[in-house]
């Protein structure tokens, strides 16, 4: 994976766990996560996209369609 590439997923799934941990504590509601999630998405372009919000200890996650093409 390219550096830059790797740099992006890191920093998507770092965006997803600081709102992750909001949500946990309170502070943001499903909506905003979800809200969040997206513009993260859409910013960083991750091989591997969070679904929906998860309050379980690990995170599911599923492939996006550009990391399909790019395993195949």
């Amino acid at each position: 994976m390219p550096e830059n590439k790797a740099r992006a997923q890191r920093n998507y799934l770092a965006g997803v766990a600081v709102a992750n941990d909001m949500l946990r504590r309170g502070l943001i509601s499903e909506a905003d996560f979800s809200a969040l999630e997206t513009v993260f998405a859409g910013k960083y372009q991750p091989l591997f996209r969070y679904e929906k919000p998860c309050l379980s200890p690990t995170l599911l996650i599923t492939q996006t369609d550009e990391g399909r093409a790019k395993n195949e």
